[in-house]
């Protein structure tokens, strides 16, 4: 049935409850992430929390299921006010990224770039309207909300570090009186906080952190951590009744003995569901205290990935105080997440970004998100072994709060959070899960450096060398480092017990977006391309060199086992390039290529397509476009003057590298200049 017409007849029996406007009823099929509401589309704003009477600019991204056309390229984004709509902004669908901001015509993501001010605290609503084609009323597409707080008094941080400093004072006023008395110090500094005038509450935590609300209605934490007589760190928030190991010459992780690698005809072999496989190989480590741990863990992770046999991983570090939050908003992006940090009580762990309060992200971003309580001021207070106290500057703590907040969807997600009573309380492993992180390791109670450097290598181990699930790491064991009376923590596993990395090839028609996949530069997947549907299924992804604001070039990739059973590499794909057809001919020659890699990194290019010789092969020349389809205006980037192929299929013997690990490329790169854009349109990629 055509997707209008289809649209038409949904919208025509059901009742509105906006004004004139009537609810689109949800379509067939799973949306992903459709939020609290239950409109068909998805609005999403690149701001969530603002400050009252603040001017702040946005950006608005509509984007429509797969199934759904509106059969209009620009729709009205309207606020709710008193029961009234106001038109605040209108979004696009035209391809006009100078003046709309919108990157790809016809794709079905609707963009729009504007400012308001907003006066009224609390929830403010807005909604997509539109009238379809051929539809005799306008409807709701999408709704999404704005939250507005009071603004942040500029002494607010000056109190909180007043306090901090103050409640500091007091334990080693404590410890000077009772020489190794940390809990006794802990008790000293509650009781005092709960008489300042600018505090609120103070809840402690045996043995870690003291969480604080201010008058000011921000949040705060101080974390109690010990050094030892190197000056390195004992614990990941929190205190030990012991030492800690003593500081020994390491042997460089490159040249440590190793397990040997599993070897590759296991990896992808196990009777699983593909929902057990960890999303794609993109792996992230955040170590934003790893000055102070001073430990091989994030090193030790970084090797086993690097040293895996049938790999393809990609690993991205942000150490010390380039663990941001802005890196935390990133998070939905990775496979792979290893957290080591200082954490408190399963609310939240801490950043390496240090609070100023005149940085722009402070002033535009940082003060709403604290007025919310997604983002906490947390002191470090070292404990040194001679009874010292020693408080470093205050960084932001993630919680809970903000990560369920986050854009996007995890990739059924591993995440190691390595820090003091990550799973203490279920806030932070609760709001992990539900974004689609699938299993989520971490510790019952204050837990050492030493510990979580030994659990990040029998997690990795178990995973990447030999090739097992997470329900294979052993759990529920007791930091064997933490001294007398202290409460032992647990290493524990929440989630999925499944999870895996599997080699076999999955999702080719990018009908679970990219899960399983591996992208770099400009890759998408979308529902359509102007009048371009995929040729099976609702979705399709395209690479290209570098859409809209993009530009990278891109690339998606599998690394994958080719079974004995498999002996051909199968796939559809549509060229579409502004350099048809006045570049005929010149240096400007973007290329499409499918490469297969080995695991020794021998390369092997299956295909490759440059301007030129796609205009050989359909006869095209510098006037004359042969069989090359013309597509513009209904298609067009920023240049316009597209032509196309058309889908066409393409088969590959693949045979020759039956049994072994491989890296399946499909690229599109630039020649010449970036400045006319071509893209590869790909579906129903198939081993068979």
């Amino acid at each position: 049935m055509n997707h209008v017409f289809r649209l038409f007849l949904l919208i025509s029996v059901f009742f509105g409850l906006f004004s004139c406007a009537k609810e689109l009823p949800l379509p067939d099929g799973p949306i992903d992430d459709p939020g609290a509401n239950s409109y068909p589309a998805q609005l999403t704003f690149s701001v969530q929390e603002v400050i009252q009477g603040a001017f702040f600019e946005y950006d608005a991204w509509l984007n429509l299921p797969a199934g759904f056309e509106l059969g209009v390229d620009q729709v009205d984004l309207v606020h709710l006010v008193n029961g009234n709509t106001n038109i605040v902004d209108e979004l696009y669908d035209n391809g006009d990224l100078d003046l709309h901001h919108d990157e790809i015509k016809g794709d079905g993501v609707y963009t729009g770039r504007g400012s308001l001010t907003l006066e009224t605290l609390g929830e403010h609503i807005f909604r997509v309207i539109a009238t379809p084609v051929g539809a005799m009323e306008p409807v709701i597409v999408a709704e999404a909300r704005i939250f507005v707080f009071t603004d942040v008094p500029s002494s607010a941080l000056v109190s909180i570090e007043q306090v901090h400093n103050q409640s500091m004072g007091i334990l080693e006023q404590h410890l000077i009186s009772n020489p190794g008395d940390l809990d006794g110090g802990r008790t000293a500094m509650i009781n005092w906080l709960a008489n300042q005038k600018d505090v609120i509450s103070a809840d402690g935590y045996q043995g870690n952190a003291i969480e604080l609300f201010h008058k000011s209605g921000l949040h705060s934490i101080l974390v109690l951590s010990q050094v030892n007589a190197y000056g390195k760190a004992i614990t990941k928030g929190g205190v030990s009744g012991n030492p800690g190991r003593p500081e020994v010459v390491r042997v460089p992780v490159e040249k440590q003995t190793r397990g040997l690698t599993l070897p590759i005809e296991r990896m992808g072999l196990r009777d699983e569901s593909d929902k057990d496989r960890i999303g794609n190989r993109k792996v992230l480590i955040y170590a934003p205290f790893d000055a102070a741990f001073g430990s091989e863990e994030r090193l030790s992770t970084k090797q086993y990935f690097s040293d895996a046999t049938c790999g393809g991983f990609t690993v991205d570090e942000y150490i010390n105080q380039e663990a941001t939050v802005d890196v935390v908003s990133t998070f939905h992006q990775y496979g792979t997440i290893h957290l080591t940090t200082h954490g408190t009580g399963g609310h939240s762990f801490l950043t390496g970004e240090v609070v100023d309060s005149n940085s722009t992200n402070y002033k535009e971003k940082y003060k709403a998100l604290l007025k919310s309580g997604k983002l906490w001021v947390a002191s470090n207070v070292v404990v040194k072994v001679n009874n010292q106290v020693e408080i470093k500057r205050s960084v932001y703590a993630i919680t809970a709060d903000y990560i369920s907040g986050l854009p996007g969807k995890f990739p059924n997600t591993l995440l190691y959070n390595s820090s003091c009573e990550s799973t203490k309380s279920d806030a932070l492993e609760k709001a992990f899960l539900n974004r689609g992180v699938a299993t989520y390791f971490g510790f019952s109670e204050n837990v050492t450096v030493s510990y979580c450097e030994d659990i990040a290598h029998r997690i990795f181990k178990t995973i990447i060398d030999e090739g097992k699930s997470t329900g294979e790491v052993i759990v529920n064991t007791l930091d064997p480092y933490t001294g007398t009376p202290k409460i032992p923590a647990t290493f524990q596993l929440r989630g999925s017990d499944k999870l895996m990395y599997s080699n076999t090839f999955i999702n080719g028609g990018f009908e679970d977006g990219f899960y399983g996949w591996n992208k770099e530069g400009d890759g998408r997947y979308i529902a359509k391309l102007g009048m371009l549907n995929p040729p099976e299924g609702l979705y399709m992804g395209v690479i290209s060199t570098g859409l809209g604001f993009t530009t990278a070039t891109g690339s998606v990739y599998q690394t994958v086992n080719i079974p004995d059973s498999i002996s051909k590499l199968s796939l559809w794909y549509n060229y579409l390039s502004e350099e048809f057809l006045e570049y005929i001919g010149s240096q400007y020659q973007d290329e499409f290529k499918i490469v297969l890699r080995e695991s020794n990194g021998i390369s092997h290019v299956l295909y490759a397509r440059t301007i030129d010789q796609v205009a050989a092969e359909f006869g095209a020349s510098g006037g004359n476009p042969g069989g090359l389809i013309e597509v513009s205006p209904n298609i067009q980037f920023d240049q316009g003057g597209v032509y196309m192929t058309g889908f066409h299929k393409l088969e590959f013997d693949i045979s020759a590298y039956k049994g072994q690990c491989v890296t399946i490329i499909f690229a599109c790169t630039d020649v010449g200049d970036s400045i006319y854009d071509t893209a590869i349109l790909l579906d129903a990629i198939t081993l068979k």
